[in-house]
């Protein structure tokens, strides 16, 4: 995972969705993708700190 922005070289920091958990009415994220993405149970979100680029990656378990 990006380490560094690709950008402008800033830090890049993570965040992670969970795509399982239900938000309203009992739905989740996970229930509203196509199917072939739903084998996928997370995201991760790493945002430069500095320029503000995102990269995004799904991914299929908790590391």
């Amino acid at each position: 995972m990006p380490e560094t922005c690709p950008d402008c070289g800033g830090r890049m920091k993570k965040h992670v969705a969970s795509l399982t958990k239900s938000f309203a009415l009992g739905i989740s994220v996970k229930s509203l993708l196509p199917t072939e993405l739903k084998k996928y149970n997370f995201l991760d979100i790493w945002i430069c700190e500095n320029c503000g680029h995102v990269d995004m990656h799904l991914r299929i378990t908790q590391a």
